[in-house]
């Protein structure tokens, strides 16, 4: 998609660079967007003492499944908001990623 919206002089044909290109910044500046977000929404979750979003990974007792449910809804979030991030980050430097491609 962002190959197909150029901008600059200079134009990445090859798939396969593009591919590599959004692959490091998804493995690196998306990893850092995702924990970031996520270190947020448990201190958020702490200072408002939201039950099912304080104490990751724990499903016991009767409202297990309610936590499971708010935690990957929560994580959802989290991804889809770092995937717009880095759409436009990659829509921004594109004259410079498409070089180092």
């Amino acid at each position: 998609i962002i190959a197909g919206y150029t901008r600059g002089q200079y134009e990445l044909k090859d798939q396969c660079a593009w591919y590599g290109i959004n692959f490091l910044i998804d493995t690196t500046v998306g990893l850092f967007f995702s924990v970031l977000m996520l270190d947020m929404l448990t201190q958020a979750a702490h200072n408002r003492n939201w039950e099912t979003l304080k104490n990751s990974g724990v499903y016991e007792g009767e409202n297990g499944m309610t936590h499971w449910f708010h935690q990957l809804l929560s994580w959802m979030m989290i991804l889809t908001v770092t995937k717009f991030i880095l759409v436009f980050i990659l829509w921004a430097f594109y004259p410079i990623l498409a070089r180092f491609g």
